[in-house]
């Protein structure tokens, strides 16, 4: 199984602004990091363009899809 591992670090192209660096078995995969002064984006590396998701959204998939698949678990 990957392991993965997350490094908090900053950008020295950005003012040292901070991010968080996803790495998968030391590979880097994503990173978080803000979009602009309010919210916080998942860009995800090794495409042929970066994709960029906005977190707030994904962390409220994220929330729907665990209760939905826990209930229609429960419904079997």
């Amino acid at each position: 199984m990957s392991q993965w591992v997350a490094e908090i670090t900053n950008n020295p192209e950005k003012d040292y602004e901070l991010y968080v660096e996803l790495l998968e078995d030391d590979e880097y995969r994503a990173r978080i990091e803000m979009a602009d002064s309010a919210s916080l984006v998942l860009r995800v590396y090794n495409t042929e363009t970066d994709v960029v998701l906005p977190v707030d959204w994904l962390v409220h998939i994220i929330d729907l899809a665990k209760k939905e698949i826990r209930q229609s678990l429960q419904s079997e």
